[in-house]
């Protein structure tokens, strides 16, 4: 296995433990972590705070894949934030690693369960064929 892969193995073993620490010392002190739709966390204190701020359990991984391809990783596959998350979420995350830690992390979630809005576009759709 390729070594920048090992370091965002660690990444995400840490961040499903809920290991705060952990997860840090595989950051670089001016982390950037870009959510896409969403939040811009910049530096490692602050997403020190962003992650002791979340409620429950840790999520839940299912990694699917991973390439990497110089100073990038990127992984996806599925992930549920708790157990009654039946449905879950379909994940990308994009890394960018600089002297063996992650100086970006671009992460791209998207809900995979049924959207009630989903069946009224699809009745709409029937109606104009």
């Amino acid at each position: 296995m390729a070594v920048n892969r090992k370091v965002i193995d660690q990444v995400n073993d840490a961040f499903s433990r809920g290991d705060v620490a952990a997860f840090l010392d595989c950051c670089t002190e001016d982390v950037q972590w870009v959510m896409a739709g969403d939040d811009t966390i910049q530096g490692r204190e602050a997403v020190r705070q962003w992650l002791e701020s979340m409620e429950g359990e840790p999520p839940r991984f299912l990694i699917e894949d991973s390439i990497e391809a110089g100073d990038r990783v990127v992984v996806w596959g599925q992930m549920t934030m708790d157990e009654d998350d039946e449905q879950g979420y379909a994940f990308c995350d994009i890394y960018r690693l600089r002297d063996g830690k992650v100086a970006e992390l671009r992460s791209f979630v998207v809900y995979a369960g049924e959207d009630e809005d989903e069946e009224e576009y699809e009745e709409e759709f029937e109606e104009d064929d």
